[in-house]
């Protein structure tokens, strides 16, 4: 390190960059370096236990309802469109569709392989988002966003191929969020916004918390703002309250998941500050700890003349989190704490941060800055600290687990493709609630033909049927799959590497920076 902080010196010192082409540098070694080390971290964690045979609404969501339809020629716009559970999941329908034409094979480790990527390029758009609002403390931002994502305490959605609609949901509602708040109502980025937040809730029902976070959003800037702007604000929240209204009768009733729902007030609550509370989830009385940041800046923002468009971004994104607690609160009372949620929870650490950032730079000249940051490690210390603990007691045995029962499902599943012996399914566990209901999705025609195996090859898992003819070329992206995750560490390494050069620019600039301050004082 010290031999490569000496090169990166010397080559400045011959370059001799301006500081903007500098900082750019920087930035763009720290994007690498996040992407890398996240995709890498991934990759590894679905190498080691991810399993390529299809888990739970993977057999009716996607092989009956969607896959089928398209190998029997009548698939149809109605297919994409209907309800899974309470969500319309179009953009995960199409990307699932898109995989297995292109790669000919219903591959679940390879679509978790790509749900990978749209999870971690969703978390560094909402960095860079931040980076571009220019929110102090980006390298505490970096640090703690970095550490989430490594972790990965959303390993169900890691390691199951159906859950891209949880990254299409983060991807586009931060980029109607970011588009929202630094612009004005009917603009065309205030419809490219719409346009974003319609697709985050074709991504998942709760997406419609999207489109209320830009009803928010453009009602609490009409308060505040002039009255030339008030009219057109107004009419904004008008469209996206009649939006918001269509997307929420859309959204089915269903009987059977009313077991699920808040029984009461009380419960509801209950449950919405536990989450709020996370990673500290047992102790909610620290969501009042934790959230304090972002109150401090939406009060502040209401109440004085001092406004900034990262104040908005943070607001808009905070109303987002409350919203998004709100309805799993809410429709998923029963079983809140399911890692599956948790990518969702965890953006809510990050955005209280970056309302510390916010403040920092409304404090700035009235604290030093060894001050203004010391509140943001006292705040982020015992943050980190549960994250960390958390993640060590009990992700091991979870993936551990994943992994034994992902192999029972492959064996059980499997052999009855192979024997046709029902005592597989009835005396074996299986990947589907009901082993009788399962027997009857694996018995429709021309599954053999379309289902990768766990073995490596690029053939599907029967490639004699003689009864099924459908003829799906077989596993064109096995080649890309395997080089992904066989270089997960590499990706690592690469990664941590481009993050210590960004450090070492920065190291440099400030070092310039200094002595051009000595220079001049010196003069």
């Amino acid at each position: 390190m010290v031999k490569l902080s000496q090169f990166i010196f010397l080559f400045f010192q011959i370059a001799k960059p301006s500081q903007s082409k500098a900082r750019l540098l920087y930035r763009s070694l720290l994007a690498i370096g996040f992407f890398l080390c996240g995709i890498g971290m991934k990759y590894f964690i679905i190498e080691q236990y991810g399993n390529a045979t299809p888990f739970w609404d993977q057999w009716n969501a996607e092989w009956s309802e969607l896959y089928q339809p398209y190998l029997n020629h009548t698939l149809s716009l109605v297919h994409l469109i209907s309800p899974h559970n309470e969500h319309r999941i179009v953009l995960t329908r199409i990307f699932a569709l898109t995989i297995l034409k292109i790669n000919g094979l219903w591959d679940p480790l390879l679509q978790m392989t790509l749900n990978a990527i749209l999870h971690v390029f969703s978390m560094l758009l909402l960095l860079v988002m931040m980076m571009r609002k220019e929110i102090d403390f980006l390298s505490l931002l970096f640090t703690l966003s970095l550490l989430l994502l490594v972790v990965n305490f959303g390993f169900e959605n890691t390691l199951w191929g159906f859950q891209s609609q949880f990254y299409f949901l983060l991807l586009c509602s931060f980029m109607a969020i970011w588009l929202w708040s630094g612009c004005a109502a009917w603009t065309v980025s205030w419809w490219v916004g719409v346009f974003m937040a319609t697709l985050s809730y074709f991504s998942f029902a709760s997406g419609v918390v999207t489109v209320a976070a830009g009803a928010g959003l453009f009602l609490l800037r009409a308060i505040v703002e002039g009255v030339p702007q008030k009219r057109s604000l107004l009419l904004a929240v008008l469209f996206l309250l009649l939006l918001l209204a269509g997307m929420l009768l859309a959204i089915p009733q269903l009987p059977h998941h009313l077991s699920l729902h808040a029984a009461s007030w009380q419960t509801f609550f209950t449950v919405f500050f536990h989450i709020l509370a996370w990673p500290y989830a047992d102790y909610p009385s620290v969501a009042l700890w934790i959230n304090l940041p972002w109150w401090i800046v939406f009060v502040y923002q209401l109440t004085c003349s001092r406004r900034s468009d990262a104040a908005w971004l943070v607001i808009a994104l905070g109303i987002w989190q409350l919203g998004q607690t709100a309805s799993i609160a809410y429709g998923r009372n029963i079983g809140f704490l399911a890692f599956r949620y948790l990518d969702i929870y965890q953006i809510n650490l990050i955005i209280n941060l970056a309302a510390l950032g916010v403040l920092a730079s409304w404090l700035r000249g009235h604290l030093s800055k060894i001050k203004i940051h010391a509140i943001g490690l006292l705040w982020l210390f015992p943050i980190m600290v549960g994250v960390v603990d958390s993640a060590m007691e009990k992700l091991p045995i979870e993936l551990s687990h994943k992994k034994s029962m992902g192999q029972l499902y492959e064996r059980s599943v499997h052999t009855y493709l192979q024997t046709g012996n029902v005592d597989c399914l009835r005396l074996q566990p299986v990947p589907y609630p009901s082993w009788e209901q399962l027997r009857k999705l694996l018995d429709l025609p021309g599954l053999s033909t379309i289902l990768a195996s766990n073995n490596g090859t690029n053939a599907p898992f029967a490639t004699e049927d003689a009864s099924h003819k459908e003829s799906v070329s077989g596993g064109r992206l096995l080649p890309l799959r395997q080089f992904l995750l066989r270089y997960a560490l590499e990706m690592l390494f690469v990664g941590s590497l481009s993050i210590l050069l960004a450090v070492a620019v920065l190291l440099y600039v400030k070092r310039a920076l200094l002595r051009d301050a000595l220079v001049g004082s010196s003069t």
